[in-house]
């Protein structure tokens, strides 16, 4: 008789990795033109805020599909270093996650 062999794939907690991209070009070429998460998992809730380095809120958004556009109150924000703060909760496991980093914009 043939053997059939099973393998039950887990999907772990820790594959809920995001990518989070360091720096864009919001010059509308129409390439790397937005800051955004590329999530892997669902999330139950999810707070995307991008401050400039004098702590101004430039970008917030709970929605994980929302994207920067580089752009504060239609106009573009400057050539600097930005810092993102993102708190979200998986769905499967409730757990609560916050990322931080900087993101830089160049023209």
């Amino acid at each position: 008789g043939a053997q059939v062999d099973t393998v039950k794939v887990k999907f772990k907690a820790c594959e809920c990795e995001m990518f989070i991209p360091n720096s864009f070009t919001p010059n509308e070429d129409n390439r790397n033109d937005y800051f955004f998460p590329v999530a892997q998992c669902e999330y139950s809730y999810y707070q995307l805020t991008v401050n400039d380095r004098w702590g101004s809120t430039v970008f917030s958004t709970g929605n994980i599909n929302a994207r920067w556009d580089g752009r504060f109150k239609g106009n573009l924000c400057p050539e600097d270093i930005y810092v993102y703060i993102i708190e979200c909760t998986e769905k499967q496991t409730d757990k609560k996650v916050v990322r931080k980093g900087h993101v830089s914009l160049f023209r």
